[in-house]
């Protein structure tokens, strides 16, 4: 008889065998973990860590940065009391929460010890990246993109109804300026608000949304923070932010000044967040941070408004997009929708920035990175075919161009 010999490895290197690893990716984060109420901050405090200490601080990488208008200057954060130096760059430009909370900022290089990349059955590419943070906990974060997205609507064409286009190639024209590849804006969740009535927001269409970004560190869950149409600094009376926005209803009166066309505000926020050593970002001059961080511009000037030219406010044709939080792939548009699921052949690359704010506390996170996808799995675990096309094939639900009006097949 023939002797089985079986071997067993040490649990460590199972573990490590097991470890999705599709991916390298390199980068930084900056965390502000919020001194009052980061649920990670609550947790170490209540092990009687005392960040009063300098050394404390040192081992957990924390850097004080607050630079609230406070009454009294011992109520100041321990470690930043030199405000009058460390808050010389006055009111933020770009996030208001600087001046509004204090925070413990950690940044460092990421440390990846699992990379997935996935394709779900809805066709949408999903990065999720696991980086050490040693003293926090498991730094969970990712983005996810839909490699054929392209707003359509259904309209009245010369033979009837027929799928359209919304104002043409969304990809091409945002990464037109982009030395080529292709440019996401991570504009899930983003909004815009009425132009004659502050108030009223008007969130967009869940088929014009490209893509997402997400995070958990430690204690604290993260949502990415969406594309801005608004200027979150200047406010109406009410606390409304203003809309980046110039057109007949209503033009951009806010704290980058009084543009009155739509070039002009185009230029000037263009200019706003190219940032040099004369024009720091706020990250760089209140937050401390060296996080390199890019604001890339939306330039909506390429969108026709054919309903109603004379009010762009019905469309994006009036309006400027800041975007914190975007992914970049080298491959063209048409190359990068033809992606599929296993090895790749040729390397999925690019860059990718996103911006993140806690789900319970103050806290905010940017993480940036350089990415080589070499293996991208298939999801197994979502509905084949996707529940959109279930539910629309168990209601009989007509398609764009079918005569008929009520869902009987008969």
């Amino acid at each position: 008889m023939r002797r089985i010999v079986l071997l067993s490895l040490p649990l460590s290197v199972a573990l490590v065998a097991c470890t999705p690893h599709d991916a390298e990716v390199t980068g930084s984060y900056s965390s502000y973990f919020a001194a009052a109420s980061s649920e990670n901050i609550y947790r170490l405090e209540a092990k009687l860590v005392d960040f009063s200490n300098s050394n404390t601080r040192d081992k957990y990488k924390f850097t004080s940065v607050d630079c609230r208008a406070l009454d009294d200057e011992a109520d100041r954060l321990p470690g930043a009391e030199d405000y009058e130096t460390d808050c010389a760059a006055g009111d933020p430009d770009l996030y208001p929460w600087l001046n509004q909370y204090a925070y413990y900022l950690r940044e460092e290089n990421l440390d990846p010890w699992r990379i997935e990349a996935v394709m779900t059955t809805e066709g949408d590419i999903q990065l999720t990246v696991h980086s050490k943070v040693s003293n926090i906990g498991d730094f969970r974060f990712g983005w996810v993109i839909d490699p054929d997205f392209q707003p359509m609507q259904c309209v009245d064409g010369e033979s009837g109804a027929e799928e359209q286009q919304v104002d043409g190639d969304w990809l091409t024209n945002w990464s037109v300026n982009e030395d080529g590849g292709t440019l996401y804006h991570l504009n899930a969740g983003a909004y815009q608000v009425n132009p004659s009535n502050f108030s009223q927001y008007w969130y967009l269409q869940r088929t014009w949304e490209a893509g997402y970004g997400f995070a958990r560190m430690a204690d604290e869950d993260f949502y990415g923070h969406a594309i801005d149409y608004v200027d979150n600094i200047s406010t109406d009376s009410n606390g409304y932010p203003t809309p980046l926005y110039v057109g007949p209803s209503a033009g951009y009166n806010g704290h980058w000044g009084h543009p009155n066309t739509y070039d002009k505000l185009l230029t000037t926020l263009t200019d706003a967040v190219t940032f040099t050593d004369e024009n720091p970002s706020d990250l760089a001059a209140l937050g401390k941070s060296a996080f390199p961080l890019e604001i890339k511009v939306e330039d909506n000037t390429w969108r026709p408004d054919n309903e109603n030219p004379d009010d762009p406010a019905d469309g994006f044709a009036g309006w400027v997009g800041l975007d914190s939080s975007w992914v970049h792939f080298d491959d063209a548009p048409a190359d990068l929708a033809k992606r599929v699921a296993g090895n790749q052949d040729t390397p999925l690359t690019g860059h990718f920035q996103i911006y993140l704010e806690s789900a319970s506390a103050a806290s905010k996170v940017f993480v940036q990175g350089d990415f080589t996808i070499d293996h991208i799995r298939k999801d197994i675990w979502g509905y084949s075919p996707p529940l959109s096309e279930r539910k629309t094939e168990e209601n009989n639900t007509p398609t764009c161009g079918e005569e008929r009006l009520t869902t009987d097949a008969g």
